[in-house]
């Protein structure tokens, strides 16, 4: 979604859950941040079902670079790209292309 169409959506729509494709934050943040062993990290990061699970992946993270690699992902809202953050309504386990 565009920057000015999020906000008319969340304005008019408030209940709607706003998800953001976890791929397209991975193209993102990997500008900065390449390599396999990162985005390997990054899908374990996003795939996490519970708090504690995603940060000892944070963690993880830290151990390939140093804390600004983490800081950078959380950068972006976590809620949004990270599976422990969505509502249980919806049985779908994809994090991609919000679907």
């Amino acid at each position: 979604m565009q920057k000015g169409i999020t906000s008319i959506v969340i304005d008019l729509l408030p209940e709607v859950e706003h998800m953001m494709c976890a791929r397209h934050i991975l193209a993102n943040w990997a500008k900065d941040w390449r390599g396999l062993e990162r985005r390997n990290q990054f899908w374990k990061c996003a795939r996490s079902n519970f708090e504690g699970e995603l940060k000892g992946n944070l963690a993880q993270m830290t151990l390939l670079d140093n804390k600004d690699i983490v800081l950078e992902l959380l950068h972006y809202n976590v809620k949004i790209w990270c599976k422990i953050y969505f509502k249980t309504d919806v049985k779908c386990d994809s994090i991609n292309n919000n679907m």
